[in-house]
């Protein structure tokens, strides 16, 4: 989790690769993942599949930028980034069979989820939240985070897993020893 934090701070090809190494952050659930799988003219940045089979179409952008302008409207970044899904969906729902065949993503629905990770939520006012709510809402699947959501759903998720995390501080070592049976 620390980790995941520093890289928040500096572009986003390390944070792809943390990703690609440690994919269960994004999906704890996963089976199966792919990095940089392309859909038509476009390039995925992950393909997720979970335990259950469902596929999730990730897009990860800079943790820096701003979701929405001084107007209010999204970004440039948000919005394109909300396009290449789109774009990868209807190529999907288009090519199904040769998505199923040739990439070998079988099972795969016409309308895979979709997931947009950008920016950071302390650059979010309550209205923007519920803009982006409205706007998943809006578009079938697709949900948008912000790296800040992401590191909170994959720390709750570790938690109830192993229990409370809290940070030793330096030079200490955590030793993780499992319950026995009864």
């Amino acid at each position: 989790l620390n980790q995941f934090c520093a890289l928040l701070e500096g572009p986003e090809e390390p944070i792809h690769q943390f990703v690609r190494s440690n994919p269960h952050f994004i999906m704890p659930t996963l089976a199966e993942a792919k990095s940089k799988l392309p859909l038509g003219g476009r390039v995925t940045d992950f393909v997720l599949k979970d335990a259950a089979g469902e596929y999730l179409l990730v897009e990860l952008e800079r943790a820096d930028h701003q979701l929405f302008g001084q107007s209010g409207k999204p970004r440039a970044e948000l919005q394109h980034a909300i396009d290449q899904t789109v774009d990868w969906r209807r190529y999907i729902a288009d090519n199904l069979t040769t998505v199923q065949r040739e990439l070998g993503l079988s099972g795969i629905s016409p309308t895979p989820r979709t997931l947009v990770v950008i920016g950071r939520s302390g650059s979010l006012s309550n209205e923007q939240r519920r803009k982006l709510v409205a706007m998943e809402d809006n578009s079938h699947r697709l949900k948008i985070m912000t790296y800040d959501d992401l590191l909170a759903n994959a720390r709750a998720s570790f938690e109830n897993i192993l229990g409370p995390l809290w940070d030793p501080g330096p030079g200490a070592e955590v030793v993780f020893v499992p319950r026995t049976q009864i």
